[in-house]
């Protein structure tokens, strides 16, 4: 079965900071990119367009090193799990976004669990998910629960519908994300 993708949409800084608010939307230097081993696409978007931060759930924190900071990843930014701790390097109380060296898949490990979650099939895949996903928690705040979950199922189809990879395997980080959620 061959499933088809709609093209996405591009996002830029100011959308991103339309939700995120500015300060809140980091753009890293041409230096600090310039000799990671991803596709060119994404060392412009982290340059031009930046990582935006969605409360504890991605926290612009990437690495400055030419090598990849953990295994197979550059690390551009983490999720805080355990509310109100104090973050150090290789923290086992993060969990940590990366883009995959030579294929640019964004990833995400926890250092207390083995292996890593796809997240999206590339970085322009993730900024345009934290729109749609900071738009949209901005949007609809107040709203009460049940017509949330409705409108959050939206949002998963039109993401599902963007990056199939992305939400095709039960045991993607957008799953787990989304399932936990809905409790």
């Amino acid at each position: 079965m061959i499933t088809k993708t709609r093209r996405l949409p591009s996002v830029d800084a100011r959308d991103l900071e339309g939700w995120a608010g500015v300060g809140n939307v980091l753009r890293l230097t041409p230096a600090t990119v310039a000799r990671w081993r991803v596709p060119e696409q994404a060392r412009t978007l982290l340059v031009d367009v930046g990582l935006p931060r969605l409360d504890t759930r991605f926290i612009p924190d990437p690495q400055h090193g030419d090598e990849p900071a953990l295994p197979t990843m550059y690390v551009i930014g983490r999720e805080q799990i355990t509310p109100n701790h104090v973050h150090e390097a290789g923290c086992t109380e993060c969990g940590y976004f990366g883009l995959r060296e030579g294929s640019g898949e964004v990833v995400y490990r926890w250092l207390r669990h083995d292996g890593d979650l796809l997240v999206n099939s590339s970085l322009q895949h993730f900024l345009y998910f934290l729109h749609k996903q900071g738009a949209a928690s901005v949007r609809y705040e107040g709203v009460n629960e049940e017509k949330m979950m409705r409108l959050y199922e939206r949002v998963v189809a039109r993401l599902e519908a963007r990056d199939p990879l992305a939400l095709g395997d039960e045991s993607s980080f957008w799953k787990a994300r989304f399932s936990r959620l809905w409790g």
